[in-house]
């Protein structure tokens, strides 16, 4: 899975039933990419477009079973990595670490929760 599809699983598995608009919104990801992303997920089975039964014209996003294990998986994964880059420092280290990083991101302006990766620019 690559790490854009990682991302739309997960908003998708934090906001199940997200409509495919909203989770493009939230990700900022434009419309057509989001089209490819989850049609890559569905093909993969880890997500499924269903009717959202408030209104027939949206389909709802839904994570599958197998769509939960490979989020597990994936989650897994970046804690190993995690502790794997970061193991040596204190907590103390780490927050400061964090807190510069912070710096950064604010200096340019980047949003929370938001992967520079995944925007359209």
């Amino acid at each position: 899975m690559q790490p854009r599809e990682f991302a739309v699983l997960r908003q998708v598995a934090m906001a199940e039933g997200i409509s495919q608009q909203a989770c493009g919104q939230a990700l900022k990801v434009a419309p057509s990419q989001m089209v490819a992303l989850v049609d890559s997920l569905e093909t993969k089975g880890l997500l499924e477009r269903r009717p959202d039964p408030d209104d027939r014209r949206v389909r709802a996003l839904h994570v599958t079973a197998r769509g939960r294990r490979a989020l597990s998986t994936g989650f897994a994964a970046a804690m190993r990595n995690e502790e794997e880059v970061f193991g040596r420092l204190s907590e103390a280290e780490r927050a400061e670490l964090r807190r510069l990083l912070q710096q950064v991101a604010d200096s340019l302006g980047l949003e929370p929760g938001h992967h520079p990766g995944m925007s359209d620019d």
